[in-house]
């Protein structure tokens, strides 16, 4: 139904209706405001609460339940970092546009308004005329009718002088043409202002009641699509926060009192056994009593000097510079790293402490490396939903973190498999099995590892950079690698070989180990999985015209 046709007489209630809606849409943007606002000051609430229960780096935890309480610090962060990107894309996605679109319905009624007062007024001065020469015209016919009697009056008075009453008919003819006149006038104005009547109510004032229905119906569809809005940015946010709930969930499940009280005897033992009863002495037999009193002077005398003769090992390593090796650290002349001081702690600590250590941070390690896959996978994902909805996002961005989480995965898979290398020297030490320097038993135990041991994401050796201080007692040799990765890119279009045996996927990462050359042909390679369930790298050529992104790999 159309305005100007219904409510044809309504036009200072529908601009007061215009005005009503545009403020109420006012009032959601500054409620959006205010939701934003409490969402981001909420998660920087939780970031001041986790600080005073951060974790120091220094810390190792043993137990289970100490991980699982370390995970959940960890995933309530990334709950409060989800909380403060949803203030910021409620600020900027709904309340930014939301108030220009909110000045451009403003701008647009008071145009309306003031086309609609105009009409309006016009039409009130053309009645206005209209009730004037009306005025005129009556007064001019009481006139004539005054006149007129006087006239009639003068005629029939026997008395009158002639003179007179031509005088009385001479007035009376004036005031004939002074009312003939002033019907005319009002005749005319009559038809003008019907005219102009007709034209305002049929065309005028329709068009701007269209303009005011146009402006009311925009305004209640932006309102629907900012309501949209911010259903989606929510429900954008679901899968983050499912994961963080599930990762919290598997952290609880992981949580295990046999695991943990095995982890206390494992941290203490001493591997020493239970002190012997005492012997009865007969201190009533003289030699019994001298015997015993002798062997206690031997016990006490033994202790003395094994007391001074640690004191003076002590000293004497003090002065020494004996090189302390550790298992596969790297030599160099810069301060030593944070994993460096870690392992060279670890050194001192009895083995079976050791290995518990060692453990612990493989499974960090490990946590690390799934929780970067799965925010690879979330991205990919994120990436294909921006390639079918242009509209929610752009691209650009989310393939830049690709290649970031790219590289924080690299480097997280490389540190995973230095740890379970050290691990595998501990056990090999703790079962007496360090000497055994061959490098094919290296080999050998390089093929038995998982991939992520035995090579890094790159394709190649994890520490070809390590050196040992004697070979003889590390027995792990790093073998060369025949081709060496240059760089790393990004498949811009599915690709397969001309026999199938090299396929490759839209958005997979792969590794460049040649540099690629414009117009011609790159190899590259990536990592597979088998019908077994293994994985491993298959390499093969693809077009250069079918990669992008390509980002030079550091060198070490």
């Amino acid at each position: 139904m159309r305005w100007g046709i219904e409510l044809w007489d309504k036009f200072d209630y529908v601009d007061k209706h215009t005005t009503r809606g545009i403020d109420f849409s006012e009032k959601y943007l500054r409620l959006i405001n205010e939701y934003a606002k409490l969402q981001r000051e909420h998660g920087r609430e939780i970031r001041k609460l986790l600080k005073r229960y951060k974790i120091s780096n220094d810390d190792v935890y043993v137990y289970s339940y100490q991980r699982a309480f370390s995970e959940l610090l960890l995933q309530i962060s990334d709950l409060a970092a989800q909380l403060e990107q949803l203030g910021d894309d409620l600020e900027s996605k709904i309340s930014s546009s939301g108030y220009e679109s909110l000045t451009e319905f403003r701008n647009r009624r008071k145009q309306t308004q003031i086309k609609g007062r105009e009409q309006v007024s016009h039409l009130k001065q053309s009645i206005q005329v209209l009730e004037s020469k009306k005025k005129v015209f009556e007064r001019s016919c009481k006139e004539r009718d005054s006149a007129q009697a006087t006239f009639e009056k003068a005629d029939r008075d026997m008395n009158v002088t002639k003179a007179l009453v031509l005088k009385t008919k001479q007035t009376l003819m004036n005031k004939v043409s002074i009312m003939e006149a002033c019907a005319k006038e009002y005749s005319d104005q009559l038809q003008k202002t019907n005219d102009y009547k007709n034209l305002h109510y049929n065309e005028k004032m329709p068009a701007i009641f269209d303009d005011i229905q146009n402006l009311d119906t925009d305004r209640i569809q932006h309102f629907s699509q900012m309501m949209l809005e911010f259903g989606n940015l929510h429900k954008f946010t679901i899968p983050f926060s499912s994961q963080s709930y599930e990762a919290i969930t598997r952290a609880a499940e992981e949580i295990s009192e046999k695991q943990d009280s095995n982890a206390v005897v494992d941290k203490h033992r001493t591997n020493s056994k239970m002190p012997s009863d005492f012997e009865y002495i007969n201190y009533a037999d003289p030699e019994e009593r001298s015997r015993a009193s002798s062997k206690s002077e031997d016990l006490s005398n033994s202790g003395s000097k094994s007391s001074s003769t640690l004191a003076r090992d002590s000293t004497t390593r003090g002065t020494k510079k004996k090189k302390i090796r550790i298992p596969f650290m790297k030599r160099s002349t810069t301060p030593n790293s944070g994993n460096e001081a870690e392992l060279h702690e670890y050194s001192q600590l009895p083995l079976s402490e050791q290995l518990v250590k060692l453990k612990f941070r493989i499974d960090q390690s490990q946590s690390a490396v799934t929780k970067l896959e799965v925010e690879q996978e979330a991205l990919r994902n994120l990436k294909s939903t921006y390639c079918k909805n242009p509209n929610m996002g752009d691209t650009e961005p989310v393939c830049q973190e690709m290649v970031n989480i790219g590289k924080s995965l690299d480097a997280a898979r490389l540190e995973l498999g230095k740890w379970q290398k050290h691990l595998l020297y501990a056990q090999r030490q703790a079962n007496g099995n360090v000497h055994s320097s061959s490098s094919e038993d290296y080999k050998r135990s390089q093929v038995n590892q998982p991939s992520s041991i035995r090579t890094s994401s790159h394709g190649i050796s994890s520490d070809d950079d390590f050196e040992c201080e004697d070979y003889e007692e590390c027995p792990y040799q790093i073998l060369p690698v025949d081709q060496q990765i240059v760089g790393h890119c990004y498949a811009a279009y599915p690709f397969t070989s001309e026999d199938g045996s090299f396929v490759v996927v839209e958005g997979e990462r792969l590794d460049c180990l040649g540099e690629p050359i414009p117009d011609d042909w790159t190899h590259v390679q990536h990592l597979i999985t088998l019908e077994s369930g293994a994985e491993e790298l298959q390499s093969g050529f693809m077009p250069t015209s079918y990669i992008r992104d390509y980002v030079t790999a550091p060198k070490t």
